[in-house]
């Protein structure tokens, strides 16, 4: 007795879906929730910016919370100063590259040019200036709010009460439907303040926020996906009509060329490549204009940018050549059909690799380099160190492509069986392509937060009710599309696999903000570009003499141990005091950003040079004696006087005017007292 198609679909649906099951069943080990800085914080918005201040808003949350506030965090309006921030940065990269340009010409007229050009610059450096002091001075001014935003972060002293209020805020459908496009706000609360109606929301990580897209008010950012959206669509219909064309072409072939197996192969072949070049315009159109939608945290960047090439990509390769397939159904021979259903099959599954491993954007940045290498004055250190870093592993990219190969997979797999063994395959050369570049090729990217990969799970689950597509084109191609709607049981399957994911509870562990801190080590108002007037540039003739103050007594106090290293004299405890100190002028004028405001990486450096130096600063007190006479003994001992001629050679040749070089001179200091107590 012959087994039907439909059964033999649904079992082999199940076999591969039982295992899903038993994993959503397993609430023990399923959907886990470490301690993210998050948990201790919620976004508050939609509060009147110029009338609401810290106290206000901090007092109407502990009403609401028995007082359980840690810290109020706004967000300002700082999109125009981060734009001239990133304008004074590219100015002083031309005016360098000027700069050689003038140094290494002969030609008297050039150099008037060039002289020219220096001076034009100079204004635009000033005026940029002279605009990011004047925010800084505004955003001092007691009347300041108007540059603040209507949104801030509120800080708990305990994640339990952010979970509380979470939980006792939530979402109705609807609200979940209309503010899930506008960053995944999960709860709504009505609570009036100054006759507003407060937004509360989940809070991001701290590292995860984008600060100058927070500017962007909610109908903006809704215009802009809406119009992103209808670009892409109108790719697909250009790509729809494309394919209909190939195809009406085949048709035209298969009646002209029954006997050619060759031309029906190279159709086959061609309609495959064709899908698959679409794709890869799809993806380089997405990941050009996926920053006019302005997200306000990574995730959701690379959350949106996944999901949109996944969707786009996999409609192009096989929702639309199936709609095509089914409408030219009775003019095409099955064995045909086949054939090109087959070729799409192989092209999805080995093409992406074959595009992660040559993409466009390293062949351009390998041109860059062979311009760099060929043409070196053309470019300023700077542009050559930012040319020849590694750029970023692109996550959502590699995302996309594991999600795209299963789910076409899984959509022909009731046609071909095989494409399970294809699917695995395509996995496998994507794992190792992957692995290459990011050993090789790339270097590793803004921190993102455990939402991001959840909404990747939530995409891989789909493949279920892709499965359930197939099996319907498959029966509809069976029966000629009249028992079609008769095998909904995978279907079915995959409605009560989500209403399982739904129930299951999450457990979390929670913690006090004095743990969380310690644990991470960063917070909102460390992250934040706002803080204080000190995380900005400053265009004042004070702070700019007290500057070359400092700088000239650290100049004093190198040439000072430099000689007494020289000459082996001894080394007294106040000098190595002062060592101390040249290493925190060092420090502060490393720290002191020039082109950007402090980024979230600065501030984690700044934070393990803090730990660094009270770490220093006990070593000098317990120990600077002790260190004072093992340094003599160190100078007098024969058995390590290559050591110490070497560390002397190494120290002379450092730069005297360098200023970031403080810090490593300071380090060679601590790293020969290390050698002492360890020779003592």
């Amino acid at each position: 007795m012959e087994v039907p198609a439909t059964l033999q679909n649904n079992v082999l649906f199940l076999s591969l879906y039982l295992p899903v099951l038993k994993l959503y069943l397993n609430k023990e080990g399923y959907n886990l929730e470490g301690k993210q800085f998050r948990r201790l914080a919620i976004q508050v918005s939609n509060f009147d910016n110029k009338k609401v201040k810290t106290t206000d808003l901090k007092e109407c949350i502990n009403n609401l919370t028995s007082s359980q506030v840690q810290k109020v965090v706004f967000f300002y309006k700082i999109r125009d100063h981060i734009k001239n921030t990133q304008k004074k940065g590219q100015l002083i990269i031309q005016e360098k590259v000027l700069e050689r340009e003038l140094e290494e010409s002969h030609n008297i007229i050039q150099k008037e040019k060039i002289k020219e050009k220096l001076q034009e610059l100079s204004k635009k450096i000033y005026h940029t200036n002279q605009e990011i002091f004047n925010f800084e001075e505004d955003l001092q001014k007691d009347d300041a709010e108007h540059l603040q935003l209507d949104k801030a972060i509120v800080v708990f002293k305990n994640s339990k009460i952010t979970r509380d209020m979470i939980n006792t805020y939530k979402l109705n459908f609807t609200e979940r439907i209309i503010f899930s496009a506008f960053g995944g706000m999960c709860c709504l609360k009505k609570n009036r303040l100054n006759d507003r109606e407060l937004i509360i929301s989940k809070a991001p990580e701290p590292m995860d926020i984008i600060f100058e897209n927070m500017e962007y008010s909610d109908f903006f950012k809704l215009i802009a996906r809406t119009i992103f959206l209808i670009a892409i669509s109108l790719i697909l219909f250009g790509s729809f009509q494309l394919l209909s064309f190939i195809m009406v072409q085949e048709v035209k072939s298969q009646d002209q060329f029954q006997e050619s197996q060759t031309i029906m192969l190279f159709y086959s072949i061609l309609y495959s490549l064709v899908v698959a070049v679409i794709n890869l315009a799809i993806r380089l159109f997405i990941y050009a204009g996926i920053e006019i939608e302005k997200r306000t945290t990574y995730s959701s960047y690379y959350r949106s940018l996944c999901w949109k090439v996944t969707v786009a990509q996999f409609l192009n390769s096989c929702i639309l050549p199936v709609w095509l397939f089914i409408k030219h159904q009775a003019e095409f021979d099955t064995q045909q059909l086949l054939s090109n259903i087959f070729f799409l099959l192989v092209a999805n599954c080995f093409v992406v690799p074959t595009f992660l491993l040559i993409d466009p954007l390293h062949i351009y940045l390998w041109f860059r380099k062979f311009l760099v290498k060929k043409f070196p004055s053309k470019y300023c250190q700077q542009q050559a160190n930012e040319i020849f870093e590694p750029p970023a592993l692109d996550i959502a990219e590699k995302y996309a492509a594991i999600n795209k190969t299963v789910l076409s997979a899984m959509f022909f797999m009731p046609l071909f069986p095989q494409g399970a063994i294809l699917e695995f395959t395509s996995i496998i050369l994507q794992y190792w392509v992957c692995k290459y570049l990011m050993i090789k090729k790339c270097g590793f990217k803004h921190k993102v937060s455990d939402s991001f990969s959840k909404s990747m799970i939530r995409l891989a689950q789909m493949s279920p009710l892709v499965f359930t597509f197939g099996v319907i084109f498959q029966n509809y191609q069976a029966s000629g599309g009249k028992k079609w709607f008769t095998y909904p049981i995978p279907t079915i399957i995959y409605n009560e696999i989500q209403l399982l994911d739904q129930k299951i509870k999450q457990y979390e562990e929670d913690f006090s903000y004095e743990e969380g801190l310690q644990l991470y080590g960063i917070d909102y108002d460390m992250v934040n570009p706002v803080p204080s007037l000190n995380n900005f540039d400053t265009f004042n003739s004070q702070i700019i003499q007290e500057q070359s103050l400092q700088n000239s007594q650290v100049q004093n106090i190198r040439k000072t141990i430099k000689y007494k290293l020289e000459q082996r004299q001894q080394i007294t405890e106040n000098e190595i005091i002062r060592f101390e100190q040249m290493q925190t002028i060092a420090r502060n004028s490393l720290l002191s950003n020039n082109n950007n405001y402090i980024s979230p990486k600065i501030y984690e450096y700044k934070n393990q040079n803090q730990n660094s130096q009270s770490n220093f600063n006990s070593s000098i007190q317990n120990g600077s004696k002790d260190d004072n006479s093992n340094l003599i003994n160190f100078s007098k001992n024969d058995k390590n006087s290559n050591k110490f001629e070497n560390q002397q050679n190494e120290f002379s040749s450092i730069e005297i005017d360098n200023n970031n070089e403080a810090v490593s001179q300071t380090q060679n200091i601590l790293d020969w007292n290390s050698d002492i107590n360890k020779n003592k």
